[in-house]
């Protein structure tokens, strides 16, 4: 999805039930509206959507209010935009409707607090596959890998970063697919390249390979990033967040 111009703040993120390939399924329609519909709405009139509809997503098993509220929000703001900035764009709307006491019980404290920490939690946005919210999480806020080789390769780094927040969108114990075909065009990089570059990461211990290539079963071979990079790639997410 391209980045949408923001109305009044410059925002524009998103989350979702997917399956164990990756593809995900839109949520259901609600009042009036899809939220597909809604996301095009400006911040007002979008989060108004969210107050009349939080109940019937919880319903379906989205979790509390508020972590569908949060849900929501991530995936109508740019994938760049962090806790504090969230919370503040959405706060200066909804503080005069007083909602936070209204629809979350909340007091101001207790609406700040947990936003960003629930904002923190939220891996995936609502329409759109792991790999392509780990490529604009990439983009938006890279990640560097610990070795260093003889000469910059600025095309590794892209792809060792869309591979660090892949595994973070898809949760530390699930298994991580990365076609090389599909990675090089959100990379904008020869297969060729996207294959080595896959090798490096193998070689650097950085990722390994769970579970081979099926030809037979028509499945892909499934990564993980090693345990011993995990904690470190965990500290260093959370720095960016």
């Amino acid at each position: 999805m391209a980045d949408r111009p923001d109305h009044n703040t410059g925002l524009t993120v998103s989350q979702d039930s997917q399956d164990s390939q990756g593809n995900t399924r839109a949520p259901p329609p609600a009042a009036g509206l899809t939220f597909a519909e809604a996301k095009k709405l400006d911040l007002a009139p979008f989060l108004k959507w969210v107050l009349e509809n939080v109940h019937v997503y919880e319903d379906q098993d989205w979790g509390t209010p508020l972590f569908t509220l949060v849900r929501f929000v991530r995936s109508w703001c740019r994938e760049d935009l962090k806790a504090d900035a969230a919370f503040d764009v959405v706060d200066k709307v909804m503080r005069p409707w007083n909602a936070w006491s209204e629809h979350f019980d909340l007091d101001d404290e207790e609406a700040y607090t947990q936003f960003v920490e629930t904002w923190k939690k939220i891996r995936w946005r609502v329409d759109e596959s792991p790999l392509d919210i780990a490529a604009q999480r990439a983009k938006a806020f890279p990640l560097a890998s610990h070795v260093k080789r003889g000469r910059p390769t600025p095309g590794y780094d892209r792809f060792f970063s869309l591979v660090g927040w892949l595994q973070f969108t898809m949760g530390p114990e699930k298994n991580i697919y990365l076609p090389v075909r599909e990675i090089g065009e959100r990379l904008q990089a020869d297969i060729k390249m996207v294959s080595t570059w896959r090798q490096w990461a193998l070689d650097d211990g950085f990722i390994e390979e769970v579970t081979p290539h099926d030809f037979v079963k028509r499945k892909a071979t499934e990564f993980r990033v090693t345990a011993g990079h995990h904690q470190w790639l965990k500290g260093l997410i959370a720095k960016k967040l």
